[in-house]
């Protein structure tokens, strides 16, 4: 309950969806809880397929080099952050950038009590099922919403998503992301290779809801 009154109460809330909310049928409620609530959120790495990577208040994948990333911004002036099953990865919190948690107020609900602190510091905290812990929430919008639409819909201005990237000596490997997110069919598996091309695919390809990456 402390959790969820810190929440409403903040101005610049940011909730980060991770691999701790992994769950059957977790797809489904958390899309409908981010919808209820209204609030920008991003997800870790290994989370990609839980969440509407098309929702307007989606910032991304964390993932490394905050500098030129929206969901850094953000975060950086956050009040409250939630991590949702996100536990923190050194490669998703800039290799443990102090400045991206130092304004806010830390929240964490994972199913694992080891997890709990485990990096940073956390002033409230709740250990069970991500599913469980959704349902305590009421059905409002937070009261902020508005606003905060507005300043990711200004950061989706700063880093605009391109169609196309310039190509060198060869495919600009961006370009492959582009064409494959344009053309899979809504069914589709997405597999991709280890090392540069993994993480580009984590941050710049889009799953739609019914496929798999």
């Amino acid at each position: 309950e402390m959790i969820v009154r810190k929440f409403y109460d903040s101005k610049h809330p940011l909730i980060l969806v991770g691999e701790g909310a992994l769950e059957a049928g977790i797809q489904e409620k958390i899309i409908e809880f981010l919808e209820k609530l209204k609030v920008p959120f991003g997800i870790s790495p290994i989370a990609k397929n839980i969440v509407d990577e098309y929702n307007s208040l989606y910032l991304g994948v964390a993932r490394a080099v905050g500098q030129t990333q929206k969901i850094y911004e953000y975060m950086r002036k956050s009040d409250f952050i939630l991590f949702l099953g996100d536990r923190m990865q050194e490669w998703e919190m800039n290799w443990y950038d102090q400045s991206l948690v130092e304004k806010a107020v830390l929240a964490q609900i994972d199913p694992d009590w080891d997890e709990i602190g485990r990096v940073f510091p956390i002033d409230y905290s709740a250990v069970g099922s991500i599913s469980s812990a959704i349902n305590v929430f009421p059905s409002d919008v937070h009261s902020n919403s508005r606003q905060l639409e507005q300043e990711v819909e200004d950061l989706n201005k700063k880093f605009p998503r391109a169609k196309r990237s310039a190509d060198g000596n060869g495919i600009n490997p961006l370009n492959v992301n582009n064409i494959v997110e344009e053309l899979a069919a809504n069914d589709a598996t997405i597999v991709c290779d280890t090392g540069y091309a993994k993480s580009m695919a984590i941050m710049k390809f889009r799953t739609k809801l019914s496929q798999n990456f």
